[in-house]
């Protein structure tokens, strides 16, 4: 017997449209949040600084989609929440739809919005 791959491949504009719908869901279960790039900057990093900046809740596993490549500050006060955290640069990583259906909460900024948008991920 020969080991072999039975795996293939989605559309892209398949994907496209599973990552919309995920979103959509998470706005109408209110669990999508347009936040200000601003706003996620943290003066320290320190984990209850990103806790409290974010509502963050024991157990629930949160993603940020930015444009921006991750703040350091934010970068430090995460790594304790590696396994409740995650953070998305659009123009860098792809977004996937398994990051939005894993997540409870999700925080975008506009600016990733449009990104996402202008490379038709959206």
């Amino acid at each position: 017997p020969k080991p072999r791959d039975w795996s293939h491949a989605l559309p892209p504009k398949l994907r496209a449209v599973a990552l919309r719908s995920a979103l959509a869901k998470r706005w109408q279960e209110g669990r999508l949040t347009l936040i200000q790039p601003e706003s996620i900057e943290l003066a320290a990093p320190q984990t209850r600084l990103l806790a409290r900046t974010l509502a963050l809740n024991a157990g629930e596993r949160m993603l940020v989609i930015g444009e921006q490549p991750i703040p350091i500050n934010l970068e430090r006060a995460s790594r304790q929440l590696a396994d409740h955290f995650a953070y998305v640069n659009v123009r860098r990583d792809p977004l996937n739809v398994y990051h939005v259906l894993h997540a409870k909460r999700i925080f975008i900024t506009p600016p990733a919005l449009k990104c996402l948008r202008q490379l038709d991920r959206l």
